[in-house]
Protein backbone atom coordinates (compact mmCIF):
# COMPACT_ATOMS: atom_id res chain seq x y z
CA UNK A 1 0.00 0.00 0.00
CA UNK A 2 2.91 2.43 1.27
CA UNK A 3 4.78 1.50 -2.42
CA UNK A 4 1.51 2.42 -4.68
CA UNK A 5 0.85 5.61 -2.48
CA UNK A 6 4.00 6.70 -3.12
CA UNK A 7 3.88 5.74 -6.78
CA UNK A 8 0.93 7.72 -7.01
CA UNK A 9 1.85 10.62 -5.61
CA UNK A 10 5.31 10.58 -7.54
CA UNK A 11 3.24 10.14 -10.48
CA UNK A 12 1.10 13.20 -9.71
CA UNK A 13 3.66 15.48 -8.74
CA UNK A 14 5.38 14.43 -12.41
CA UNK A 15 2.71 15.14 -14.27
CA UNK A 16 1.91 18.37 -12.02
CA UNK A 17 5.44 19.41 -13.28
CA UNK A 18 4.54 18.97 -16.67
CA UNK A 19 1.79 20.59 -16.64
CA UNK A 20 2.94 23.67 -14.87
CA UNK A 21 5.66 23.41 -17.37
CA UNK A 22 3.23 23.23 -20.23
CA UNK A 23 1.23 26.62 -18.94
CA UNK A 24 4.36 28.56 -18.33
CA UNK A 25 5.62 27.87 -21.97
CA UNK A 26 1.83 28.27 -23.60
CA UNK A 27 1.54 31.33 -20.77
CA UNK A 28 -0.58 34.17 -22.74
CA UNK A 29 2.20 36.94 -22.84
CA UNK A 30 1.74 40.77 -23.39
CA UNK A 31 -1.51 41.16 -21.86
CA UNK A 32 -2.95 44.51 -21.88
CA UNK A 33 -0.75 45.52 -24.93
CA UNK A 34 -2.06 47.08 -28.08
CA UNK A 35 -3.00 44.75 -30.52
CA UNK A 36 -1.55 47.13 -33.07
CA UNK A 37 1.66 47.90 -31.01
CA UNK A 38 2.21 43.99 -31.05
CA UNK A 39 1.76 43.63 -34.84
CA UNK A 40 3.49 46.56 -35.50
CA UNK A 41 6.78 44.82 -32.90
CA UNK A 42 6.23 41.62 -35.30
CA UNK A 43 6.66 43.81 -38.79
CA UNK A 44 9.73 45.82 -37.40
CA UNK A 45 11.71 42.66 -36.91
CA UNK A 46 10.45 41.22 -40.11
CA UNK A 47 11.33 44.16 -42.02
CA UNK A 48 14.80 43.89 -40.19
CA UNK A 49 15.51 40.19 -40.68
CA UNK A 50 15.01 40.71 -44.51
CA UNK A 51 16.96 43.86 -44.70
CA UNK A 52 19.99 43.11 -42.27
CA UNK A 53 20.84 39.41 -43.21
CA UNK A 54 21.46 39.93 -47.00
CA UNK A 55 23.13 43.87 -46.35
CA UNK A 56 25.60 42.03 -43.75
CA UNK A 57 26.33 39.12 -45.87
CA UNK A 58 27.14 41.68 -48.77
CA UNK A 59 29.12 44.17 -46.51
CA UNK A 60 31.35 40.57 -45.49
CA UNK A 61 31.78 39.81 -48.72
CA UNK A 62 32.70 43.07 -50.30
CA UNK A 63 35.11 43.52 -47.68
CA UNK A 64 36.41 40.14 -47.58
CA UNK A 65 37.62 40.13 -51.75
CA UNK A 66 38.57 43.70 -51.88
CA UNK A 67 42.47 43.60 -51.48
CA UNK A 68 43.04 47.51 -51.30
CA UNK A 69 40.67 47.22 -47.84
CA UNK A 70 42.42 44.71 -45.64
CA UNK A 71 43.04 46.83 -43.23
CA UNK A 72 42.40 47.41 -39.12
CA UNK A 73 39.03 49.18 -40.06
CA UNK A 74 38.24 46.41 -42.42
CA UNK A 75 38.83 43.80 -40.26
CA UNK A 76 36.33 45.34 -37.47
CA UNK A 77 34.03 46.77 -40.17
CA UNK A 78 33.56 42.57 -40.68
CA UNK A 79 33.05 41.69 -37.11
CA UNK A 80 30.72 44.18 -36.86
CA UNK A 81 29.00 42.69 -39.63
CA UNK A 82 29.02 38.70 -38.53
CA UNK A 83 27.46 40.44 -35.32
CA UNK A 84 24.97 41.58 -36.46
CA UNK A 85 24.09 39.03 -38.69
CA UNK A 86 24.07 35.95 -36.24
CA UNK A 87 21.67 38.52 -34.17
CA UNK A 88 19.71 38.91 -37.22
CA UNK A 89 19.42 35.23 -38.54
CA UNK A 90 18.80 33.73 -34.75
CA UNK A 91 17.05 36.76 -32.34
CA UNK A 92 14.97 38.33 -34.60
CA UNK A 93 13.23 35.20 -35.60
CA UNK A 94 12.02 34.07 -32.33
CA UNK A 95 11.42 37.67 -31.44
CA UNK A 96 8.74 37.93 -34.61
CA UNK A 97 7.19 34.90 -33.96
CA UNK A 98 6.88 35.49 -30.22
CA UNK A 99 5.12 39.14 -31.34
CA UNK A 100 3.24 37.33 -33.73
CA UNK A 101 1.98 34.43 -30.94
CA UNK A 102 1.76 36.57 -28.22
CA UNK A 103 3.41 33.38 -26.60
CA UNK A 104 6.90 31.53 -26.21
CA UNK A 105 6.57 27.92 -28.05
CA UNK A 106 10.13 27.32 -28.28
CA UNK A 107 11.04 25.42 -25.52
CA UNK A 108 13.56 26.10 -22.82
CA UNK A 109 16.89 25.65 -24.26
CA UNK A 110 15.81 28.28 -27.24
CA UNK A 111 14.79 30.23 -23.91
CA UNK A 112 18.23 30.27 -22.62
CA UNK A 113 20.14 30.89 -25.69
CA UNK A 114 18.04 33.90 -26.76
CA UNK A 115 18.69 36.21 -24.01
CA UNK A 116 22.49 34.86 -23.69
CA UNK A 117 22.74 35.86 -27.88
CA UNK A 118 21.30 38.82 -27.52
CA UNK A 119 23.43 40.41 -24.75
CA UNK A 120 26.55 38.33 -25.96
CA UNK A 121 25.87 40.02 -29.53
CA UNK A 122 25.31 43.64 -28.09
CA UNK A 123 28.42 43.61 -26.11
CA UNK A 124 30.55 42.20 -29.17
CA UNK A 125 28.87 44.90 -31.35
CA UNK A 126 29.56 47.76 -28.90
CA UNK A 127 33.11 46.26 -28.63
CA UNK A 128 33.72 46.66 -31.67
CA UNK A 129 32.67 50.22 -32.21
CA UNK A 130 34.60 50.69 -29.67
CA UNK A 131 37.55 49.46 -31.11
CA UNK A 132 37.31 51.02 -34.47
CA UNK A 133 36.84 54.59 -32.20
CA UNK A 134 40.13 54.00 -30.80
CA UNK A 135 41.88 53.23 -34.56
CA UNK A 136 40.46 56.57 -35.74
CA UNK A 137 41.71 58.07 -32.26
CA UNK A 138 45.42 56.95 -32.80
CA UNK A 139 45.84 57.34 -37.09
CA UNK A 140 44.73 61.35 -36.13
CA UNK A 141 46.47 61.55 -32.46
CA UNK A 142 49.52 58.75 -33.11
CA UNK A 143 50.23 58.23 -37.09
CA UNK A 144 53.68 57.18 -36.10
CA UNK A 145 52.54 54.21 -33.71
CA UNK A 146 49.79 53.41 -35.79
CA UNK A 147 51.68 50.63 -37.78
CA UNK A 148 53.15 49.34 -34.65
CA UNK A 149 49.87 48.87 -33.17
CA UNK A 150 47.83 47.44 -35.65
CA UNK A 151 49.64 44.35 -37.34
CA UNK A 152 47.40 41.21 -38.30
CA UNK A 153 48.83 39.14 -35.04
CA UNK A 154 47.52 42.30 -32.70
CA UNK A 155 43.89 42.82 -34.65
CA UNK A 156 43.67 38.86 -34.37
CA UNK A 157 43.83 39.16 -30.68
CA UNK A 158 41.81 42.41 -30.38
CA UNK A 159 38.89 40.56 -32.52
CA UNK A 160 39.13 37.63 -30.02
CA UNK A 161 39.51 39.21 -26.96
CA UNK A 162 35.94 41.57 -27.98
CA UNK A 163 34.31 37.82 -28.32
CA UNK A 164 35.66 36.44 -25.26
CA UNK A 165 34.80 39.33 -23.18
CA UNK A 166 31.43 39.62 -24.75
CA UNK A 167 30.47 36.02 -23.70
CA UNK A 168 32.69 35.14 -20.74
CA UNK A 169 30.73 37.37 -18.83
CA UNK A 170 27.44 35.93 -19.07
CA UNK A 171 28.78 32.24 -18.05
CA UNK A 172 28.09 32.60 -14.87
CA UNK A 173 24.51 33.49 -15.59
CA UNK A 174 23.94 30.48 -17.97
CA UNK A 175 25.37 28.26 -15.27
CA UNK A 176 22.65 29.46 -12.66
CA UNK A 177 25.42 30.75 -10.28
CA UNK A 178 25.02 33.90 -10.26
CA UNK A 179 21.23 34.84 -12.06
CA UNK A 180 19.83 32.83 -14.88
CA UNK A 181 18.38 32.81 -18.33
CA UNK A 182 14.56 32.12 -18.58
CA UNK A 183 11.11 33.63 -19.61
CA UNK A 184 9.62 37.24 -17.89
CA UNK A 185 6.58 37.23 -17.43
CA UNK A 186 6.61 40.95 -16.92
CA UNK A 187 8.47 42.27 -20.57
CA UNK A 188 6.94 39.25 -22.48
CA UNK A 189 10.38 37.77 -23.39
CA UNK A 190 13.20 35.47 -22.10
CA UNK A 191 15.73 37.63 -20.33
CA UNK A 192 18.13 37.20 -17.20
CA UNK A 193 16.04 36.13 -14.11
CA UNK A 194 17.28 36.38 -9.95
CA UNK A 195 18.84 33.21 -9.28
CA UNK A 196 17.37 31.15 -5.93
CA UNK A 197 19.08 33.94 -3.99
CA UNK A 198 17.69 37.10 -5.52
CA UNK A 199 20.89 38.06 -7.29
CA UNK A 200 20.97 39.26 -10.82
CA UNK A 201 23.85 40.61 -12.68
CA UNK A 202 22.09 43.22 -15.18
CA UNK A 203 23.77 45.88 -13.04
CA UNK A 204 27.47 44.78 -14.07
CA UNK A 205 26.40 43.85 -17.30
CA UNK A 206 25.01 47.14 -18.15
CA UNK A 207 28.67 48.38 -17.00
CA UNK A 208 30.72 46.25 -18.26
CA UNK A 209 29.13 45.98 -21.75
CA UNK A 210 27.56 49.16 -22.32
CA UNK A 211 28.81 52.18 -19.97
CA UNK A 212 32.18 51.41 -20.33
CA UNK A 213 32.42 50.79 -24.24
CA UNK A 214 30.29 54.19 -24.69
CA UNK A 215 32.64 56.58 -22.40
CA UNK A 216 36.07 55.07 -24.33
CA UNK A 217 33.35 56.13 -27.93
CA UNK A 218 32.79 59.51 -26.19
CA UNK A 219 36.23 60.16 -24.86
CA UNK A 220 37.69 58.91 -28.41
CA UNK A 221 35.51 61.57 -30.54
CA UNK A 222 36.21 64.42 -28.13
CA UNK A 223 39.77 64.52 -28.10
CA UNK A 224 39.95 63.80 -32.15
CA UNK A 225 37.31 67.05 -32.30
CA UNK A 226 39.84 68.80 -29.95
CA UNK A 227 42.91 67.56 -32.47
CA UNK A 228 41.06 68.73 -35.10
CA UNK A 229 39.64 72.16 -34.35
CA UNK A 230 43.46 73.11 -33.29
CA UNK A 231 44.63 72.17 -36.43
CA UNK A 232 42.18 73.93 -38.18
CA UNK A 233 42.78 77.24 -36.15
CA UNK A 234 46.10 77.13 -36.25
CA UNK A 235 46.12 77.04 -40.51
CA UNK A 236 43.60 80.47 -40.02
CA UNK A 237 46.97 82.14 -38.78
CA UNK A 238 47.82 85.03 -40.86
CA UNK A 239 50.93 84.12 -42.57
CA UNK A 240 52.64 87.30 -41.35
CA UNK A 241 52.27 86.60 -37.75
CA UNK A 242 55.63 87.51 -35.61
CA UNK A 243 56.10 84.02 -35.00
CA UNK A 244 56.60 83.21 -38.89
CA UNK A 245 58.93 85.71 -39.49
CA UNK A 246 62.81 85.92 -39.94
CA UNK A 247 63.69 89.80 -39.21
CA UNK A 248 67.05 91.53 -39.37
CA UNK A 249 68.04 94.99 -39.35
CA UNK A 250 70.20 94.86 -42.69
CA UNK A 251 67.56 92.51 -44.75
CA UNK A 252 64.36 92.54 -46.13
CA UNK A 253 61.67 90.60 -44.01
CA UNK A 254 61.08 87.12 -46.00
CA UNK A 255 58.83 84.44 -44.72
CA UNK A 256 60.01 81.53 -44.47
CA UNK A 257 58.03 79.19 -47.04
CA UNK A 258 59.73 76.01 -46.32
CA UNK A 259 59.35 75.19 -42.54
CA UNK A 260 55.11 74.61 -43.32
CA UNK A 261 54.99 72.61 -45.87
CA UNK A 262 52.20 69.38 -45.46
CA UNK A 263 53.22 66.28 -46.18
CA UNK A 264 49.78 65.40 -48.21
CA UNK A 265 51.28 67.16 -51.80
CA UNK A 266 48.79 70.14 -52.46
CA UNK A 267 49.25 71.73 -55.31
CA UNK A 268 46.75 74.73 -54.76
CA UNK A 269 48.01 78.22 -53.33
CA UNK A 270 48.42 78.70 -49.26
CA UNK A 271 45.79 81.20 -49.56
CA UNK A 272 43.43 78.50 -50.70
CA UNK A 273 44.77 75.38 -48.34
CA UNK A 274 42.56 74.20 -45.65
CA UNK A 275 42.61 72.58 -42.89
CA UNK A 276 45.87 70.68 -41.98
CA UNK A 277 49.81 71.19 -41.44
CA UNK A 278 52.16 69.33 -39.84
CA UNK A 279 53.85 70.92 -37.09
CA UNK A 280 55.54 70.06 -33.86
CA UNK A 281 52.00 69.68 -32.12
CA UNK A 282 50.63 67.61 -33.96
CA UNK A 283 51.07 65.48 -36.70
CA UNK A 284 49.06 63.39 -39.10
CA UNK A 285 50.12 61.42 -41.82
CA UNK A 286 53.58 60.48 -42.24
CA UNK A 287 54.34 59.65 -45.71
CA UNK A 288 56.88 57.22 -44.61
CA UNK A 289 54.02 54.67 -43.99
CA UNK A 290 52.76 52.08 -46.26
CA UNK A 291 49.01 53.56 -47.63
CA UNK A 292 48.20 50.23 -47.27
CA UNK A 293 47.69 50.22 -43.41
CA UNK A 294 45.82 53.17 -43.40
CA UNK A 295 42.10 52.86 -42.80
CA UNK A 296 40.15 52.49 -45.83
CA UNK A 297 38.45 56.15 -45.86
CA UNK A 298 42.15 57.97 -45.80
CA UNK A 299 42.93 59.01 -49.80
CA UNK A 300 46.03 57.08 -51.02
CA UNK A 301 49.18 59.44 -52.20
CA UNK A 302 51.84 58.49 -54.27
CA UNK A 303 54.72 59.04 -52.21
CA UNK A 304 57.45 59.66 -55.12
CA UNK A 305 55.49 62.30 -56.41
CA UNK A 306 54.77 63.83 -53.04
CA UNK A 307 58.78 63.69 -52.18
CA UNK A 308 59.22 64.93 -56.04
CA UNK A 309 57.13 67.87 -55.51
CA UNK A 310 58.29 69.17 -51.96
CA UNK A 311 61.66 68.99 -53.63
CA UNK A 312 60.67 71.11 -56.71
CA UNK A 313 58.84 74.02 -54.21
CA UNK A 314 62.05 74.10 -51.99
CA UNK A 315 64.49 74.84 -54.98
CA UNK A 316 62.40 77.04 -56.61
CA UNK A 317 61.78 79.01 -53.03
CA UNK A 318 65.52 78.63 -52.09
CA UNK A 319 66.29 80.28 -55.40
CA UNK A 320 63.82 82.97 -55.76
CA UNK A 321 65.24 83.57 -51.55
CA UNK A 322 68.71 83.64 -53.01
CA UNK A 323 67.97 86.36 -55.81
CA UNK A 324 66.11 88.67 -53.62
CA UNK A 325 68.95 88.49 -51.49
CA UNK A 326 71.53 89.26 -54.00
CA UNK A 327 68.92 91.83 -55.26
CA UNK A 328 69.28 93.64 -51.82
CA UNK A 329 73.04 93.64 -50.96
CA UNK A 330 74.07 94.32 -54.89
CA UNK A 331 71.38 96.47 -56.63
CA UNK A 332 72.13 97.13 -60.36
CA UNK A 333 73.69 100.44 -61.63
CA UNK A 334 70.98 102.73 -62.58
CA UNK A 335 71.55 103.74 -66.43
CA UNK A 336 71.39 107.53 -67.09
CA UNK A 337 69.83 109.08 -69.43
CA UNK A 338 71.22 110.26 -72.42
CA UNK A 339 72.04 114.02 -73.42
CA UNK A 340 69.31 114.58 -75.95
CA UNK A 341 70.94 118.00 -76.90
CA UNK A 342 74.15 116.30 -78.50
Amino acid sequence: MLSNNNNSSSSSSSSNAFLNKTTQTSYELFEGYNEKLLEFAAIACTVFLVIGVPGNILTIIALTKGKQNRNATAIFIINLSISDLLFGCFNLPLAASTFFRRTWAHGDLLCRLLPLLRYGLLAVSLFTVSLITINRYVIIAHPRQYTRIYQRRYLTFMVMGAWLMAFSIMVPTWRGVWGKFGLDINIGSCSILPDRNGRSPKVILFLLAFLVPCICIVFCYARIFYLVRKAAFRTREPATSPKHRISHATEPIIINPIGHQPYACDTVNDENRKPFTVNEDLEYIDVNYSFEDLPISYEQISHENCVSNLQSKAINNLQAITKTKENFINPSPVKEPENLLG
